[in-house]
């Protein structure tokens, strides 16, 4: 249903709750409460389903940010450098090396990433790896997915760290695995059976293609769940939080069976925001369409 013809619903709603309050000293009832909060649950989430475009949108437009965590030397640079194929990030034995985060952009599958290298994360007293840091964990809270790097050197007590703390949509990444027999990998999966990880080599560059496949399909999944529709228009995607807020407020109003009066208020925003998207923002338009479909004054 289009955004338009869900908004002229709402309209009539708006425009029934109305005369309930021209009409209040006779206690009567204009508008069906369980029909407007089933309209209100699918604007809701036509309103979501835009919200998540737009943020497609973005990553069409920017690149889909990608962010490599882990502690020092587990071979985030390395793998930054075999993702885009040439010697981008300083790569060294030296704990503590990369203190800034580097970033660059590859197109995969017609998608842009945008890849992020980040200091290594330790207990450290220096003040200038420290602001490295702080700068990963600000990279990683704003990143679409999260690549957490371990190796396989001291493997069991890496896997603990990150289920102590794993970062929002994250993948465990498994470097180093060269290292490892196609027996201890068995074992390994065996153990670690609950986790979703990957096994890669940055040195070798085993295993990065399907690293980058499995990127590209989550983005591509993503897209398909889409609407279809791209909003692109960051005032849009503004009105359109608005309108969430509001149509949420509504809601809750009518579950707690509060006052028309109020709710009568959050919806008149919400077509006003939904207004400003389908260009139809307009006074006069609830108080002609009270008197064009039913009735009163004639």
């Amino acid at each position: 249903i289009h955004l338009k013809e869900l908004r002229g619903k709402l309209i009539d709603f708006a425009s029934l709750l109305e005369l309930e309050l021209d009409f209040a000293e006779e206690d009567v009832a204009f508008a069906n409460r369980t029909e407007l909060k089933k309209l209100l649950e699918v604007i809701i989430l036509s309103v979501e389903n835009l919200l998540k475009s737009f943020e497609q949108g973005n990553v069409l437009k920017h690149g889909l940010p990608v962010v490599i965590i882990g502690k020092p030397n587990v071979g985030k640079s390395t793998l930054l450098n075999a993702i885009l194929k040439e010697e981008r990030a300083i790569v060294s034995d030296i704990p503590g090396t990369t203190r800034d985060y580097i970033e660059d952009s590859i197109s995969i599958g017609g998608v842009m990433f945008r890849f992020t290298d980040t200091a290594g994360l330790r207990e450290t007293k220096d003040e200038i790896e420290i602001a490295g840091i702080l700068k990963t964990k600000e990279k990683a809270g704003n990143a679409k997915i999260v690549l957490h790097l371990i190796d396989t050197d001291n493997i069991d007590d890496s896997i603990t760290d990150f289920k102590r703390a794993p970062a929002e949509n994250s993948l465990l990444v498994i470097n180093k695995a060269d290292k490892l027999s196609e027996s201890d990998r068995v074992i390994f999966e065996k153990k670690y059976s609950d986790l979703a990880f990957h096994f890669i080599s940055a040195k070798t560059g085993y295993n990065i293609d399907s690293l980058l496949e499995k990127l590209l399909s989550s983005v591509n999944r993503d897209i398909r769940e889409s609407s279809g529709l791209i909003v692109s228009n960051a005032r849009h995607a503004e009105a359109l939080i608005k309108s969430k807020d509001s149509l949420e407020r509504a809601l809750e109003g009518l579950n707690q069976d509060i006052s028309s009066e109020f709710i009568s208020m959050d919806i008149r925003q919400t077509i006003n925001y939904l207004g400003e998207i389908t260009g139809e923002v307009s006074n006069e338009e609830l108080l002609g369409n009270i008197f064009s479909r039913f009735c009163i004054g004639k």
